[in-house]
C-alpha cells in the first residue's frame, strides 16, 4: 500500500469558529512545551557528559576549534573582494580550520565512547524521566480539552524534528529545536481508527454520513473518479464547489466547513487521517484540508529505458535557470506543448534540461522589488518619528513602565513595530501628535497594501513553480521504468562551500542563494519521486561522489575547485577538453546505475 495526501482548499474567506482557534492555540502551546522538555533533557545529558574529565576536556577543545573556525571564516569573507592570491590563502585557512574542528570532534567522539559504559545507567534514568514528563504533559493538555488526534499529530512531528536534529548533529552540522511564536497558523487533526474486522474507510463511506466514523469526519461530495473526470470542466467545478467537511474537535463537537473538492479520491482508497492546516498570509487566514489515504500499489511500469536526473541550479544565457539535466540511453518522445519552455530537449531526446523560464524568473523578482519599495518608504517615516520623539518622548505601548524615545525607534528594522504604533495612535493620538499619528496611519495603509501584494506574489510564484515541476515529473516518469537520482543533500548544498567559498564573489554567492530559493530543486526531486511511485517506476539512488569533477570521456577526476560552481562548462585539467559538467554527471549516473544488479524486466532496455 502507498500513501497519498489529497489537499482541498477551503472555499472563499471562511471565518473559522472559536473552537478551532482554541484547538490551534493549545496545539501550539503543547508543541512548545515538548521543546522545553527536550531542552531540559539535553541540559541534563550535557551535565552527565561533563562529569567525565576526558569528555569535558575534549568538549572544550571542540568549542575552541569552532571559535577559531568562525574567526577564520569571518576574516575570509572580509577578504572576499581582494586579489585572487589572498582569497586562495583565505580558502586554505578555512579548510585547515574545518579540518581542525573535525579532528577535535573525532577526539570527543572517542572520549564519549570510552565514557559511555560508566554513564549509561544515568542516561537511561534521564530517558525514563523524560518519557514520564512527556506523558504528564500530554495528559495535562488533554485535560484542558486538546483533542487526542491533534496532540498525537503534534507529538509525532516533534519526534521527527528530534530525529532530524540528531541526524544533522551526527554529520557535524549545527542544529537545534526552536520554540515557535503563535503567528495565526496551526493545525487540527482527526484520525480514523480501524480495528480488525472493520470495513475499509472508503471515500463513499465517509461521504454517506453513516458508519463507524460518522462522528469523526464526513467529506462530501464523492463520485467515481472516472465519472467525475468525464464531466465538462464547468460541471466539475460546480460539483467541487459544493464540498463540505465535518471534523471532530473534541468531545461530541464537530465543525463543518466549505471545501473545494477538485479531485475525487479512488473508490478503493483507505482514508487514515485528515488535518485542517491553517496559516497566515499577509494578515489573511488561509486554510486547507489535507486528507491522508492509503491506496494499492500501482503495477510495475512496463519495460522502458532508465532516465537519470542530475539536480542543481545554474543561470542560462537567456535569463532562465537550469534546475536539472536528464539523460536516457534511448530517445524520449518530445514533451507536450505546455512544457515547451520547461523541458529543453537535446540530441533528439537522449538528454535535456529542466529549466525555470526567463519570464518566470522575471515575475519572481516582483516580490523583492515590492519589498524594496516598502523599505524605502519605511526609513523616512521612522526617522521623522524618531526626530519627533526626541522632543516628545511617549509611553511605550508594549511596556507600561518604559518610555519610547527617538534613539530606540532609530534601531527599529521591522515594519510591524511601526504599524503597531500607528494602530495604537490611530484612535488616541498622543498630545500634540495628531499630525504624526496621521502620517503613521497613511504610511501603514499603503504599507499594508504593498505587504499583501508582496505576499500574494510570492505565494502565487511558488504555486506556479510547484505545478510546473509536477507536470514535468509526470512527463518524465511516464517514459521510463527506472528513475536514477544521486544522493546529494540539496538542503546542505545550499549552505555549503559551493556558495560560501571565499573565492566565489559575494554577488555570485547572493545570486546562487536567490536562485535556489526560486527554483527549489528539492521540490523538483519530491515531485519526481512522488510521480514515480504513482506510476510504478523504480527509483534508484547512486553516489554523488565525483559526478561533476569526473570527465566521462577520459575518466580523470579533478580535485574540488570553485570553478565547478562558477560555470556549467568547465575544462578537464587532464585532457584539456571542455565539457558540460551537469550533462556529464547525468551520463555518469547512468553508468553507475548499470553497474548495480538489475531486475530481469529492466535489463531489456539497458
Amino acid at each position: 500500500m502507498g500513501t497519498v495526501v489529497y489537499r482541498y482548499g477551503l472555499r472563499g474567506h471562511v471565518e473559522l469558529p472559536e473552537v478551532l482557534w482554541e484547538q490551534i492555540r493549545m496545539a501550539h502551546r503543547f508543541g512548545n512545551a515538548l521543546v522545553e522538555l527536550e531542552e531540559e533533557l539535553e541540559r541534563a545529558r550535557n551535565g552527565v557528559w561533563a562529569s567525565d574529565p576526558g569528555w569535558a576536556h575534549a568538549d572544550r577543545e571542540v568549542t575552541a576549534a569552532d571559535d577559531r573556525l568562525q574567526q577564520v571564516v569571518a576574516r575570509a569573507k572580509r577578504e572576499r573582494f581582494q586579489d585572487q592570491h589572498t582569497a586562495a590563502e583565505a580558502a586554505q585557512a578555512v579548510r585547515a580550520a574545518r579540518a581542525g574542528l573535525a579532528a577535535a570532534r573525532a577526539v570527543r567522539k572517542r572520549a564519549a565512547g570510552a565514557a559511555y559504559p560508566g554513564l549509561a545507567p544515568r542516561f537511561a534514568q534521564l530517558k525514563a524521566e523524560h518519557v514520564e514528563a512527556v506523558k504528564a504533559c500530554r495528559r495535562s493538555f488533554a485535560a484542558r480539552g486538546l483533542y487526542w488526534a491533534t496532540y498525537n499529530t503534534v507529538e509525532k512531528r516533534h519526534h521527527v524534528a528530534v530525529r532530524l536534529v540528531a541526524r544533522r548533529r551526527s554529520s557535524g552540522q549545527p542544529a537545534r529545536l526552536h520554540r515557535h511564536r503563535l503567528d495565526g497558523g496551526g493545525l487540527v487533526a482527526v484520525q480514523l481508527k480501524r480495528a480488525a474486522g472493520d470495513p475499509t474507510r472508503t471515500p463513499a463511506v465517509l461521504a454517506s454520513g453513516a458508519g463507524k466514523w460518522r462522528n469523526v469526519m464526513r467529506l462530501t461530495p464523492w463520485m467515481e473518479p472516472a465519472a467525475f473526470d468525464g464531466l465538462p470542466r464547468g460541471e466539475r467545478r460546480a460539483v467541487g464547489r459544493t464540498g463540505q467537511v465535518s471534523i471532530a474537535v473534541g468531545g461530541s463537537a464537530m465543525v463543518t466547513l466549505p471545501v473545494v473538492v477538485h479531485r475525487m479520491m479512488p473508490a478503493d482508497a483507505d482514508v487514515c487521517a485528515a488535518e485542517l492546516v491553517v496559516r497566515r498570509l499577509a494578515g489573511t487566514t488561509r486554510a486547507a484540508l489535507c486528507v491522508t489515504v492509503k491506496v494499492p500499489d500501482p503495477p510495475a511500469a512496463p519495460p522502458r529505458p532508465p532516465v537519470a536526473v542530475h539536480l542543481g541550479w545554474r543561470g542560462r544565457a537567456d535569463g532562465s535557470v537550469r534546475v536539472a539535466v536528464w539523460a536516457s540511453p534511448h530517445p524520449l518522445p518530445p514533451p507536450p506543448q505546455h512544457l515547451a519552455e520547461v523541458v529543453v530537449v537535446h540530441d533528439g531526446g537522449r538528454w535535456g534540461e529542466l529549466v525555470v523560464p526567463a519570464r518566470t524568473v522575471d515575475v519572481a523578482a516582483r516580490p523583492a522589488a515590492l519589498r524594496s519599495t516598502r523599505d524605502q518608504a519605511f526609513d523616512p517615516v521612522r526617522d521623522k518619528l524618531a526626530g519627533w520623539l526626541d522632543s516628545h518622548p511617549q509611553p511605550d505601548p508594549t511596556d507600561d513602565d518604559a518610555v519610547l524615545t527617538g534613539e530606540q525607534v532609530r534601531r527599529w528594522r521591522s515594519t510591524a513595530r511601526l504599524a503597531a504604533l500607528a494602530i495604537g495612535w490611530r484612535t488616541t493620538p498622543p498630545a500634540g501628535g495628531g499630525e504624526m499619528a496621521a502620517l503613521l496611519e497613511a504610511w501603514r495603509v499603503r504599507d499594508k497594501h504593498l505587504w499583501t501584494w508582496e505576499a500574494n506574489e510570492r505565494h502565487q510564484t511558488s504555486g506556479r513553480r510547484d505545478e510546473m515541476w509536477r507536470r514535468a515529473a509526470a512527463w518524465l516518469t511516464a517514459h521510463t521504468a527506472v528513475l536514477v537520482l544521486d544522493d546529494t543533500d540539496l538542503k546542505t548544498l545550499r549552505r555549503s562551500d559551493t556558495i560560501d567559498d571565499p573565492m566565489l564573489p559575494g554577488i555570485a554567492a547572493a545570486k546562487a542563494r536567490a536562485r535556489a530559493q526560486l527554483v527549489a530543486p528539492g521540490r523538483l526531486r519530491h515531485a519526481l519521486t512522488t510521480a514515480a511511485r504513482r506510476r510504478g517506476v523504480a527509483v534508484h539512488t547512486v553516489s554523488r561522489a565525483g559526478l561533476t569533477r569526473t570527465h566521462r570521456a577520459c575518466g580523470h577526476t579533478a580535485p574540488a575547485h570553485p570553478r565547478y560552481a562558477a560555470a556549467a562548462v568547465v575544462t578537464c585539467p587532464h585532457c584539456h577538453l571542455p565539457y558540460d559538467q551537469d550533462h556529464n554527471a547525468a551520463w555518469i549516473m547512468l553508468d553507475r546505475h548499470h553497474q548495480l544488479p538489475q531486475p530481469a524486466a529492466a535489463q531489456e532496455h539497458q
